[in-house]
């Protein structure tokens, strides 16, 4: 880096230090207030959907053949279903 590049590049970090330390522990406080807000709001998210889930009924799922590894799958149609 020759000198001109490092003389902006202190400059540089040297305003960035200035205002964080402006700013002082209220960035900080306000940074990490909003990271747990985001997170509450994530789990009461991931809550209400994992209430929603045992509270709806199940889709049947569909039984797939079984067919050994590489083999192609059984072309023969399933039984008719009973009425």
């Amino acid at each position: 880096m020759d000198g001109e590049n490092a003389r902006w590049l202190d400059r540089a970090s040297g305003a960035v230090e200035s205002r964080l330390n402006q700013l002082g522990t209220r960035y900080l406080r306000t940074l990490v207030s909003s990271f747990e807000e985001r997170g509450r709001q994530a789990e009461a998210a991931r809550a209400e959907a994992e209430a929603k889930a045992k509270t709806e009924p199940k889709a049947e799922a569909k039984a797939e053949p079984k067919t050994e590894p590489g083999q192609p799958p059984d072309p023969t149609p399933p039984p008719p279903a009973k009425p």
